[in-house]
């Protein structure tokens, strides 16, 4: 018995080791629950908001700007009746006018909204449609659309209606041309603009507060229980 009572001093360093260990766990825990409870914790769970909120605001706006730009370059590159194109050389060039207009000022409100967010994703959807504009940019002039150094476009009407019809066509007609590349661009932001908007719904900083309800719920501590 003396020598298992020998041990005693064995036993009180394990014993004061599991103490030290106990106090270090419950310390954690109310450090845990502090930052839970406290101003840290707050203040981050208002940043996020605000930024998921901040984001989900402009994708969802590249997604209505993107959606109208689709439709105004339809009106552009619809065939059969509703064509404004059905004659190269003869066509109504004050209708025609009208719709390069607007699609100038849909495609300079999406051009807009694109640099209004920090996703990547989207904005890369949007590259091809601002990298085609500057590949056409000589050919655009030549009819009276010139693209800004900000990226944006202008129509100068003596210009357009002065030009040459086949080319204004061969630009602006059918689903080949350069307004129909924007076309197919747009859509594609659309639909990412979509997905991202959706994604913040549901993401790790979501409107949910993933991470912070992580935290929350104590899943880092649920192993010592």
């Amino acid at each position: 018995m003396r020598g298992i009572y020998g041990l005693s001093g064995y036993g009180s360093l394990l014993s004061s080791g599991r103490s030290n260990s106990l106090l270090s766990m419950y310390s954690g825990l109310s450090q845990y629950s502090g930052i839970r409870a406290g101003a840290y914790a707050k203040a981050a769970r208002a940043y996020y908001s605000k930024a998921n909120t901040q984001n989900k605001a402009d994708t969802s706006d590249i997604k209505k700007e993107a959606t109208e730009l689709t439709d105004a370059t339809a009106k552009l590159t619809n065939k059969g009746k509703d064509t404004l194109f059905s004659d190269s050389k003869e066509y109504d060039k004050d209708d025609a006018f009208k719709a390069v207009k607007n699609f100038v000022a849909e495609y300079n409100d999406t051009v807009s909204s694109l640099a209004k967010t920090s996703d990547y994703r989207v904005k890369s959807a949007g590259n091809s449609m601002t990298r085609m504009t500057g590949i056409m940019s000589n050919s655009l002039a030549k009819v009276g659309v010139t693209v800004g150094k900000d990226g944006m476009l202008s129509v100068d009407e003596e210009t357009f209606k002065t030009a040459d019809a086949g080319r204004v066509k061969n630009l602006f007609g059918g689903k080949n041309s350069y307004a129909g590349i924007v076309s197919s661009s747009a859509s594609r932001v659309a639909s990412q603009a979509e997905r991202e908007v959706t994604g913040y719904a549901n993401g790790l900083y979501g409107y949910n507060a993933l991470l912070f309800n992580h935290y929350h719920s104590g899943m880092f501590y649920n192993g010592f229980f």
